[in-house]
C-alpha cells in the first residue's frame, strides 16, 4: 500500500513540475512578443517584401499617382 502511494506522490509532483515549466514557458513566449519590433502583420510582410527580389512590386507611374490614361 505504502508503495502505491509513493508512485501516486512522484506522478503526482512531476504533473504539477511539467505544468509549471509549461506555464514560465508560455509567460516568457507572451511577454517577448509584445516587446517585438513589429507592431502588426502588415509591418512584418512590408519589411519582409522589401527584402525578397523575388516579389514583383508594382510600378510606380502615372496609374500609382491617381493619373487615368486615355
Amino acid at each position: 500500500m505504502k508503495r502505491n502511494i509513493v508512485i501516486f506522490l512522484i506522478i503526482l509532483i512531476l504533473f504539477i513540475l511539467i505544468a509549471l515549466i509549461a506555464y514560465v514557458i508560455y509567460y516568457l513566449q507572451t511577454r517577448m512578443a509584445v516587446g517585438g519590433t513589429a507592431s502588426s502583420v502588415s509591418d512584418v510582410t512590408e519589411s519582409s517584401a522589401r527584402e525578397d527580389p523575388r516579389i514583383i512590386r508594382p510600378e510606380r507611374g502615372r496609374e500609382s499617382r491617381g493619373i487615368e490614361r486615355r
